[in-house]
Order: C-alpha cells, then sequence, then structure tokens
C-alpha cells in the first residue's frame, strides 16, 4: 500500500536518498513548474502543489517511490532546459550537497538564460565545483538570470546550493541515470540482437558497460525493470553485462 512506502527496502545506494539532494530536487521542480504555469498564482494553491512535489520520493500514491522522483527531475531539466548531467552532479556519491550563502563576485556565470523568464531573485541558485583551465572554480548550474538581477540590485552574496567534490577528479561518480535512457538504449540493442546483427548488438553491449560503471542504480535498474519479462535476449545481455 502507497501509504507503507517509507518503511521500503532501499534498494538503491544510501547516498540516493539523502535529504539535502531530495531538497535541491524538490525545489528546482517547484520552482520550473511554478514558471510552466503561470496561471496558478494562489500561494496557498502552490503552497500544495509543493507539499505534492515533495512527497514524490515516497508517498506519492501514483509513482513508484524514488526512481519516479529522479527520472521526474531528469526529465524536467533535460525536457524543458537541456540542462545536461546536472542530474548526475546532484545525485553523485562524490558530490557532497550544503546550502549557504556563497559571495558572487566568486561565481562564474554562463550566459543568461532564456530573455523573459519569470525571476524571483531569493530562490536558491545551483551551484557546482568544476575545474576550468586549470582553475578551481564554483559555476552557475541553474540561476543566471537570478544571479545577473542580484548584480544589477548590487547585491554581494546569494543563497546557493553548492556541490563539491570529496576528491580531486572533479568527476562526478556513482550518480543516477534515468531508467527512460536505458530503456531507449535497450529498444535499440534488442532490435539488433533479435535481427542477428550482433556486430551492432556488441556495440550496444559496450555503451551499457560504459554507463553501468558510473552508476549502481542503474546495473538495479537494467536487472529489474529495463528489460521486462523473461527472454533470450535477456538472458545474453545481462550475461554479456554480468549482471545475472
Amino acid at each position: 500500500m502507497w501509504f507503507m512506502i517509507r518503511n521500503m527496502e532501499q534498494v538503491y545506494p544510501s547516498h540516493i536518498y539523502d535529504p539535502m539532494r531530495r531538497e535541491i530536487a524538490a525545489s528546482y521542480i517547484k520552482r520550473e513548474l511554478k514558471k510552466y504555469l503561470p496561471s496558478i498564482k494562489s500561494e496557498p494553491v502552490w503552497a500544495d502543489i509543493g507539499r505534492d512535489i515533495e512527497d514524490w520520493f515516497f508517498d506519492a500514491p501514483f509513482l513508484y517511490p524514488v526512481r519516479d522522483f529522479w527520472n521526474g527531475l531528469h526529465g524536467i531539466m533535460m525536457g524543458f532546459k537541456l540542462l545536461n548531467h546536472l542530474t548526475a552532479f546532484i545525485t553523485a556519491e562524490n558530490v557532497i550537497w550544503t546550502k549557504e550563502e556563497v559571495e558572487i563576485e566568486k561565481l562564474t556565470v554562463p550566459i543568461k538564460d532564456k530573455p523573459g523568464a519569470i525571476i524571483d531573485p531569493e530562490d536558491t541558485i545551483i551551484v557546482t565545483e568544476k575545474r576550468i583551465d586549470g582553475e578551481e572554480k564554483l559555476v552557475v548550474y541553474d540561476g543566471s538570470n537570478r544571479v545577473n538581477l542580484a548584480i544589477s540590485q548590487g547585491k554581494k552574496v546569494m543563497n546557493a546550493y553548492v556541490g563539491r567534490f570529496e576528491e580531486d577528479s572533479k568527476m562526478p561518480t556513482n550518480y543516477w541515470l534515468p531508467t527512460s535512457l536505458l530503456m531507449e538504449i535497450n529498444h535499440f540493442s534488442k532490435q539488433a540482437y533479435e535481427s542477428g546483427d550482433m556486430a551492432k548488438y556488441r556495440s550496444f553491449v559496450t555503451v551499457f558497460s560504459e554507463m553501468l560503471k558510473e552508476s549502481e542504480s542503474a546495473r538495479y535498474e537494467m536487472r529489474n525493470r529495463v528489460i521486462p519479462g523473461d527472454s533470450e535476449y535477456k538472458k545474453a545481455l545481462l550475461s554479456d553485462l554480468r549482471l545475472n
């Protein structure tokens, strides 16, 4: 029963359940939906919507817990904004997230977002640590318009979710890969296998192998969601990926 989901077994790595990562994701989803649904202006209504979104992770009656939350975040980020790899940064095991005030002058701000966007300078921006031309910088991944507005208003600091790497690689590891992406690739992999084009099938095995190295949760999804039913293809692919 859906209201008992909080007590279910945690099948993904523990950092996927981290409250700060969930807060960042829910904050982003709420802000984006408010932008895309401007006709709903009542603050009580938005408060209810916000609580509903926060419940997506565990308690939404029509969503699969955890999986649909992160897949939904990725769908909005990539489908609406093409924010490539931000889901990976938010969910990476080797990135530690904090909420803090940052000095605006220390931020690297990309090109501004779409002109005319609804801007609330009080919304918390998302900042990630990156190495650019050999220097460590805090890059604004989401919120460049808000930063530029704050600068024009003479502000010196902003609230930010800041992601910093635990080690020197500056590359996210063991992050959430969207189930939909795995399923899309699997569709073409299965076609190649069933048509007897084993060279093409092997190329998909190579792609899957590279992707799964970076995501423990994706390995779980491959076993339990991506390939439904029982078939020779499923047995072959899981064997080739060493997931059986």
